[in-house]
């Protein structure tokens, strides 16, 4: 008899009623995708922390702030670089470029 009412109401449901469970489901999907984002950050300021690089910019090597590692302990780059575009095939200190670059102090 159970079969029979499930059955029914599959047919006589419109579709709009599955689907708070389908974007609950996706909702609960990307929470762990930034969850697991979040333990990788971890994973790779431990290991930072571990080398003695911690604290340090992982593309210029200046200090980075300390008001920015508390904000952001996973913190990569300090306040310049991080604002910096990425372009492939530029240094990374624009040598000659006439931009001026300045970095975080301590």
């Amino acid at each position: 008899m159970e079969d029979v009412e499930d059955d029914v109401m599959e047919r006589c449901l419109p579709d709009v009623v599955s689907s708070p469970g389908e974007m609950e489901l996706d909702s609960i999907r990307a929470e762990l995708l930034q969850i697991a984002d979040a333990l990788d950050d971890v994973h790779a300021a431990t290991e930072r922390l571990s080398q003695g690089a911690y604290g340090r910019c992982a593309r210029c090597g200046e200090q980075i702030w300390r008001d920015t590692l508390s904000a952001n302990p996973t913190a990569e780059l300090c306040a310049s670089c991080g604002r910096a575009p990425i372009r492939r095939g530029v240094s990374d200190n624009f040598a000659g470029s006439g931009v001026a670059v300045a970095h975080d102090g301590v």
